[in-house]
């Protein structure tokens, strides 16, 4: 067997990554339709594919990104960051064993998110005894069960039951029936695109709904094209729900054989109060014979729903591995990640802020006894509010030289507060890189640009 680490993917390549997935993947997030969707819309860094041959044949794969983290390149999942379950695709043993061989000569540092903890690739690593791994369990997916002929009256008992058709007679006799439609091919997908838009749009201005909103930008390109690819080769269970005719609720769900998953679940607020989430849910346990689903992954996170449903589940966690042959890398490792992390923290606060302040365009330099600056760049959206689009630590000589931007005279004393105590913060506990962010100390060259487009 032979390992590649690949920069690119040819049709030859996309071609036996979905077989592989077809025939041995058990999650949507390994499928070319997520991560190459994923990569070009919003992936930054470059393509990384880890791939095992024998002879002509794939045997495994790790679809991954690589990405410059203050130094450090850093391999990550495709999807990074939108909180969906990572995996390793591979036939047998010894090409999974391959893989991990073939990383250990290849990388610096594997950093990836929302494996399973009981993902084979843990074991495979620990097997091998070439790398020093960290795995830290940060959430739960509970999983509903649904065995042939089984229904939602299996599951749940008498009383809740009997709330739900209460819920349904009401709505019915005041005139607003409940009604159920499942998109499951492209045409209906394409039909149903912007009520799904609409609906998520509606949740999301609720104040109990602080979730990520995947069908608005800068997301809702590749997820519309994820989906659609999706639907295209059978894949797409979208369950929707109607309330007097209109489009009020959905579980978007992707098939993985027997199983779906729930990527994206949302209602609009008006309909809160019908218990939508359960009723879908209802109609999933009692029509997935239908469908040959046999079994609902709920994905990421607990809550009352799902907690009511759930009959199992699985934790997850972030796996952090590196050669120990590399010992530059594992001491940098720690440092890198708060540092990178606390930058991000940084433009959040500082973009929240600036918005609450009304900034139009520009970059805002604030400087720092004239040694550190931080400079901002704050971008108004076509919604007329103002984001923070990137922030970095630099030279203040540098950014006197940068092209000057329309900004504002004075920059509040709260923003610059809240800069100088998150900076102040990362100083004090990052050790070796304490002067990188110190106003007062010697600048460390490999931190001199901390850009968001870098974290």
């Amino acid at each position: 067997m032979r390992f590649e680490l690949r920069g690119d993917v040819d049709e030859r390549l996309l071609d036996q990554w979905w077989s592989l997935c077809e025939e041995v993947g058990d999650t949507f997030s390994a499928r070319p339709s997520y991560g190459l969707n994923w990569f070009r819309r919003l992936g930054k860094g470059d393509l990384a594919i880890a791939a095992v041959y024998d002879g002509d044949a794939l045997m495994a794969l790790l679809p991954m990104h690589v990405r410059n983290r203050l130094g450090v390149k850093v391999h990550r999942l495709l999807g990074h960051g939108l909180g969906t379950i990572g995996a390793v695709l591979f036939r047998n043993e010894q090409a999974l064993a391959e893989l991990v061989e073939g990383l250990h000569t290849s990388v610096n540092r594997l950093q990836l998110s929302h494996l399973r903890a009981d993902e084979p690739f843990r074991k495979a690593l620990r097997t091998h005894g070439g790398w020093d791994i960290e795995f830290d369990v940060d959430d739960f997916c509970p999983t509903v069960s649904l065995p042939p002929g089984s229904s939602a009256s299996t599951l749940r008992s008498k009383s809740s039951i009997k709330r739900a058709l209460r819920i349904r007679r009401t709505l019915e006799r005041d005139g607003l029936p409940l009604e159920f439609e499942v998109v499951d091919n492209t045409k209906t997908f394409d039909s149903r695109w912007h009520d799904i838009v609409h609906t998520a749009s509606e949740a999301q201005s609720s104040e109990f709904d602080s979730r990520l909103n995947l069908c608005a930008e800068p997301y809702a390109t590749f997820t519309h094209a994820f989906l659609r690819e999706e639907a295209e080769r059978g894949h797409l269970l979208v369950w929707g729900t109607r309330f007097d005719g209109h489009w009020a609720a959905h579980f978007v769900t992707i098939r993985t054989n027997n199983v779906i998953q729930a990527w994206i679940t949302r209602y609009a607020p008006e309909v809160g109060r019908h218990r939508p989430g359960h009723q879908m849910l209802q109609e999933i346990c009692d029509t997935h014979d239908q469908y040959g689903v046999f079994e609902l992954d709920l994905l990421i996170g607990r809550n009352r729903y799902k907690s009511d449903w759930q009959t199992g589940g699985y934790e997850v966690g972030t796996l952090n591995a590196s050669p120990r042959s590399k010992k530059v890398h594992r001491r940098w490792a720690a440092t890198v990640d708060h540092a990178a992390s606390t930058t991000k923290e940084v433009a959040s606060t500082v973009g929240s802020a600036l918005g609450r302040v009304g900034y139009a365009d520009g970059t805002i330099i604030l400087h720092q006894a004239d040694t550190t600056v931080v400079a901002l760049d704050a971008v108004r959206t076509q919604s007329g509010s103002t984001v923070l689009s990137s922030v970095a630590l630099c030279g203040a000589a540098q950014a006197q030289t940068a092209p000057a931007k329309p900004a504002p005279a004075q920059v509040p004393a709260q923003v610059d507060d809240v800069i100088w105590g998150c900076v102040s913060q990362v100083g004090e506990q990052t050790g070796d890189i304490t002067t990188a962010f110190s106003p007062d100390g010697q600048r460390d060259d490999r931190m001199r640009e901390s850009t968001l487009s870098n974290m």
